[in-house]
């Protein structure tokens, strides 16, 4: 399990939570302020929730985002004790250390969404259906949250550009746990029973081009490893959005066990030197520092409201994670309606002669 350091001195920014579900949200310098605000308003909903969970809730959510700042060891203690009764379904919890796989064997494409984000799901969906077809399978993962009437929409989506989709769904996650890493685990079963590798495709994950697909499949077969990721400068973790083996659950126990926490930072020891770094093909950018992509920096999501900004992203890359508000989808549709040349800048009118002109360009500023 993971636990706070030290509840008396405030980490970076405070001691912030959000409830997901709802938007609601509190700050203060002390642990014990937030947890309490967070006690009072599940007694002022009457949800029956107790002191002590409503505690658990603000610890595991401070302790997530300290995971992504650099240098998190300061603020955290992980306690390297497996408890196997923590997780169900992991066979004899005994770790493996190799994957088998059937030679030329193709990954299933993982797509996970909730009620939260079932409506950016179906876009990205629509997007990923107009940079089609594909010859792989596609596995629709989702908990029982989720609207049936967006599911059926995606499944339509999805089988006008998959070769095979199927539907997987679980019960939500229980109190406590990091929705996340459940929703993980459960698919990373799921295909494990399927006999199948997979990429794991979350909603904020979005294709650039025609034969994305293609290209971190070449880059799988011939990586000669059992995952493929963009492995975060610094920190030395595979981002959660990556290519996994079939015997997933079987190489990363101890990760999985962790349920109210990131399982991408946690697999890190079991299975780095495994690993393919995908970067730049599948580029990583957690936040804006400056008007800049920055790969795990604590700033705004990054979001593309112009071209140029899109022009940040490497010619070599195939995938961009992430973008939750799904702009990026926006910028690459302009581009596909306006790709002949000469052409004005939607930004500023510059006239605009070839694509590189269209990536570079400065906007009229010297």
């Amino acid at each position: 399990m993971l636990r706070l350091r030290n509840s008396a001195g405030a980490p970076p920014g405070g001691y912030g939570f959000q409830d997901r579900a709802t938007g609601w949200r509190t700050h203060s310098w002390s642990l014990q302020v937030t947890k309490g605000a967070w006690y009072q308003e599940n007694v002022r909903r009457q949800t029956g929730r107790t002191k002590e969970q409503c505690h658990d809730d603000v610890e595991g959510f401070i302790i997530n985002n300290l995971l992504k700042l650099e240098g998190f060891t300061k603020w955290i203690v992980t306690d390297e004790v497996f408890n196997p009764d923590d997780i169900s379904d992991l066979g004899s919890y005994v770790r493996e250390s190799s994957s088998p796989t059937v030679a030329g064997q193709s990954f299933a494409v993982v797509f996970p969404f909730c009620r939260m984000d079932e409506t950016p799901a179906l876009k990205l969906m629509q997007w990923m259906a107009e940079l089609g077809p594909y010859h792989h399978e596609c596995v629709l993962s989702f908990d029982y949250s989720a609207s049936r009437a967006t599911v059926d929409a995606i499944e339509l989506v999805a089988k006008t550009c998959f070769a095979k989709v199927d539907r997987f769904n679980y019960s939500g996650p229980s109190s406590g746990s990091w929705q996340p890493t459940i929703a993980f685990r459960e698919a990373a079963l799921h295909m494990e029973k399927l006999g199948l590798p997979f990429l794991w495709m979350e909603a904020d994950a979005v294709p650039l081009r025609p034969g994305w697909l293609d290209k971190l499949q070449e880059l799988y077969w011939g990586c000669g490893k059992a995952f493929a990721g963009p492995i975060v400068p610094d920190l030395g973790h595979m981002n959660g959005t990556g290519i996994y083996p079939a015997n997933t659950p079987k190489r990363i126990p101890a990760a999985l066990a962790h349920i109210r926490t990131a399982w991408d930072v946690m697999m890190k020891r079991e299975m780095i030197g495994d690993c393919f770094n995908l970067h730049p093909y599948f580029y990583h950018a957690w936040a804006m520092e400056g008007g800049e992509l920055h790969p795990y920096a604590g700033g705004a999501v990054p979001s593309f409201g112009t071209q140029k900004m899109v022009a940040q992203i490497p010619a070599e890359a195939v995938v961009f994670h992430r973008c939750k508000d799904l702009s990026l989808i926006d910028r690459l549709r302009e581009r596909k309606a306006a790709d002949t040349f000469p052409k004005q800048c939607p930004d500023c009118g510059e006239n605009i002669y070839n694509q590189i002109h269209a990536d570079t360009h400065t906007h009229g500023q010297p």
